[in-house]
């Protein structure tokens, strides 16, 4: 099927309902189903609004607006160039005008058919339904605020509604690390900007170079890979970072107790950012396995 603003007038096609004060024109997908869709994206302005519930394609093409029907076929539509897959761009900002992520499912199925990559439609999809699950939990506070029995609201099922926006406030944060776990590569980059970040802190703030370990007797230093050491949970790269005796200024003084206290305060922070970092990493493998 072509698809552009004006539906066609078959009772199986599209239909436009009333326009919404939201939007210039509404159009009607619900429960459209169709192998092959061809879209000209260009005659879709920012002010369309799709309605796509359950709204499901299996190939899908990006053609001009003039999309006539060839009369030598009578299966196939014409158009002035070859059909090929939109430009990602166009598609993203039309599956943005969509109600629903379900033409995001049948896109994301589209584009790994004919071996492109979905990466940027994944992470919209996961963006759309984690800004909808927001919306429906604020909408709750709200009612629930104006209504008056606010206390009451947060008082049944506290934990659930707890673990509601713990849930929400992690998927997001997974975002802004990973990409929604489809570039979990960006959540190695933020673990070692993390070490660095660190390893300056201790180095150029605290002024603290090198410590005595009771392990071989020597001094370590307290550079990036003592950083390190502490952040991976569970693994000792050496066990030497972990028996200090004592820590030390560039000059060989002992550090004060001031400064050994902040340096203590940051080792605990480095130690649950290291927690933290593995959640999402593992979160992140999980997604872009089973995404």
């Amino acid at each position: 099927m072509a698809l552009n603003q004006a539906a066609g007038s078959n009772s199986s096609a599209p239909t436009q309902p009333p326009i919404s004060d939201a939007y210039d024109l509404n159009l009607d997908l619900i429960g459209f189903r169709t192998d092959a869709l061809a879209v000209a994206f260009e005659t879709y302005g920012k002010q369309v609004r799709l309605l796509t519930t359950g709204f499901r394609f299996d190939r899908l093409f990006e053609s001009n607006s003039d999309c006539s029907f060839d009369q030598s076929s009578a299966t196939s539509p014409s158009t002035s160039k070859r059909l090929e897959l939109p430009h990602l761009h166009k598609l993203l900002q039309w599956l943005g005008q969509a109600d629903t992520t379900h033409p995001h499912k049948s896109a994301i199925s589209a584009f790994e058919a004919a071996g492109a990559d979905a990466t940027e439609i994944k992470i919209q999809k996961a963006r759309a339904e984690l800004w909808t699950d927001l919306d429906e939990k604020l909408q709750e506070v709200r009612t629930a605020w104006n209504g008056g029995d606010f206390g009451a609201w947060l008082s049944s099922h506290a934990f659930g509604r707890a673990w509601d926006f713990s849930r929400l406030a992690g998927t997001w944060t997974l975002g802004w690390l990973a990409d929604y776990g489809f570039r979990p590569q960006k959540a190695i980059l933020f673990i070692a900007l993390a070490i660095l970040a660190y390893t300056l802190w201790i180095s150029r703030y605290l002024k603290v170079q090198s410590a005595v370990s009771d392990v071989r007797g020597g001094q370590v230093r307290t550079g990036w890979l003592f950083v390190m050491d502490h952040m991976i949970p569970g693994y000792n790269i050496d066990e030497a970072h972990f028996k200090i005796r004592s820590f030390h200024y560039a000059n060989g003084r002992q550090i004060d107790t001031i400064t050994e206290r902040r340096l203590r305060r940051t080792i605990r922070l480095i130690k649950f950012t290291g927690v933290v970092a593995a959640l999402f990493v593992a979160a992140a493998l999980k997604a872009l396995i089973t995404g």
